[in-house]
């Protein structure tokens, strides 16, 4: 099981170093930030040893390039292999040695952390020694409470057998790799993209493959950079006391998403009111679901209204569409909208609307429709 608290047991390890008068300033907050002063007028130095604690499953030995990790029992897709943590350091470079239950292996803040901005990176620890693979074995995962303790979980994309490399895609985490590009990658996967630069960097088709395993700062810089055009949305604000959104095969996300329910309504009772975002149709739109992240089609998830803007509903974007459906659509303004009952609604049921009471067709397309309703059209426009 991973430990509770990483940083904690971090903090036990080195708490000699931590009390020292002489690094006094090297500490966590009461968020188990590892936090530094401003580098002027004089730099702070990362001490010249730390500890950590290597998992048990987990082995660092020489691999085909360098050192990396290895497993040393079987982990299963979708298990946790430990919960690690990032230290906050100053962007200067340093040297140090880290001891772990493992042996002691020489460190530096360039090869062993990643730029998050200008003045500051995010150093690991026993696990900076894992290797990159444009088909990795694992992802880091974090939730909003683990975010504020500056730690993730790493999880098995794929069963992991024992003698197996544990690898990422640096990818996911790097925006833009600085001058730490890998000009040749030798990962051997076969979508490898050749040159490890930044998420940045990779083509549009390349960005959407790796979506579903990128970090939120990853996304949250792409989507402040003028250079992409791109909004990356966290919060879908859906009003969970009235309708949820849920994978329409809990099996297969690739199957979708639908809106059910999560009271009883009558016929002509409001649903929700909701305000939709109307943007500029150049921009694509990145949404985070639980712990999904969307690359959202145009044509299926919002509504082109002309003159250059298109209408996104949050949320509600994930309602699907019936011939015969249970709500509607009201506007009382241009963005303003009520979700009214149409039919008796139990608590569970799935809310459908009609798309073409609301979609113009500005697009000139149209979808196969699979309703099957008696009513059903067929075809969709939109």
């Amino acid at each position: 099981m991973p430990s509770s608290s990483a940083c904690s047991e971090f903090e036990a390890l080195n708490s000699d170093l931590l009390s020292s008068p002489a690094l006094s300033s090297f500490r966590f907050t009461a968020s188990s930030k590892m936090t530094f002063p401003a580098p002027d007028p004089e730099p702070f130095v990362i001490p010249d040893t730390l500890k950590d604690v290597i998992p048990d499953g987990i082995e660092l030995r020489k691999a085909s390039h360098g050192f990396g990790m290895f497993a040393t029992k079987f982990f299963a897709k979708g298990t946790t292999l430990y919960t690690g943590f990032q230290i906050v350091v100053p962007n200067i470079f340093r040297r140090f040695k880290l001891v772990t239950n493992q042996g002691t292996f020489d460190l530096d803040t360039d090869t062993h952390s990643v730029q998050c901005s200008e003045t500051e990176r995010w150093l690991y620890l026993f696990d900076s020694f894992m290797n990159h693979s444009c088909d990795p074995t694992t992802i880091s995962r974090q939730s909003s409470e683990q975010r504020e303790r500056n730690e993730y979980d790493t999880v098995a994309l794929r069963d992991i057998s024992p003698g197996d490399e544990i690898t990422c895609d640096y990818l996911a985490f790097e925006y833009d790799c600085y001058g730490k590009v890998i000009e040749k990658c030798l990962c051997g996967a076969p979508q490898c993209v050749g040159r490890i630069a930044g998420f940045r960097f990779l083509s549009t088709e390349q960005q959407k493959a790796r979506i579903h395993i990128v970090d939120d700062e990853v996304l949250l810089r792409m989507s402040e950079d003028p250079e992409n055009k791109l909004l990356y949305v966290q919060d879908l604000k859906c009003p969970t006391d009235r309708v949820q959104i849920v994978q329409s095969d809990t099996t297969d996300i690739k199957k979708g998403f639908k809106m059910i329910a999560s009271r009883s309504y009558e016929p002509g009772d409001v649903i929700y009111r909701n305000s939709s975002l109307l943007y500029p149709e150049d921009l694509d739109i990145v949404v985070k679901l639980d712990q999904h992240k969307i690359w959202l089609s145009k044509s299926d998830h919002t509504v082109n209204r002309g003159d250059g803007k298109r209408e996104f509903f949050y949320f509600d974007t994930f309602q699907n569409h019936s011939c015969s459906p249970n709500t509607m659509m009201s506007y009382f303004s241009e963005d303003d909208y009520e979700l009214i009952a149409t039919l008796p609604i139990k608590e569970g049921d799935e809310l459908t609307s009609d798309y073409e009471a609301f979609d113009e067709g500005l697009d000139g397309t149209q979808f196969t429709c699979l309703c099957g309703s008696k009513n059903c059209r067929g075809f969709v426009k939109g």
